[in-house]
């Protein structure tokens, strides 16, 4: 029994106020590092996927380009690209060209606008002198 009642062993300091107080601060800090160890997993897991997305984006984009420029090295495909950026044609074909008309637009305005304006468009048309 002399040996539990002794002072000073060294088992017996974990068992005062301080020594449990200093072993629930180290428990603290464990859980700090812990917890910003799993938030760095994370956002390395989220950096991952992005980067696995934009290398899936790039594969499909350099198969579009490859099939591109597989179509350019033919002669079909310099003929199609010259046309699509030029707006050529060869010999004895026609070119169309589709404007829009934009009489609608001015009906509309003057739709618009009140019917003193259009008095006043009236007269200016009609000594304007073109035709």
């Amino acid at each position: 029994m002399a040996t539990y009642e002794k002072k000073g062993t060294p088992r017996s300091f974990w068992y005062t106020p301080l020594g449990v107080l200093g072993v629930f601060v180290l428990m603290i800090i464990l859980a700090q590092a812990a917890y910003g160890m799993y938030r760095k997993d994370r956002e390395a897991v989220y950096a991952k996927n992005l980067s696995e997305e934009k290398y899936q984006e790039l594969t499909i984009k350099k198969q579009e380009l490859s099939k591109e420029l597989a179509k350019l090295d033919t002669e079909e495909g310099i003929d199609q690209a010259v046309r699509d950026r030029f707006d050529v044609a060869r010999e004895g074909e026609g070119v169309v060209v589709i404007v829009d008309d934009s009489s609608e637009e001015k009906l509309d305005k003057e739709n618009m606008l009140g019917s003193t304006s259009k008095f006043i468009g009236f007269f200016k048309h009609l000594f304007d002198g073109k035709e």
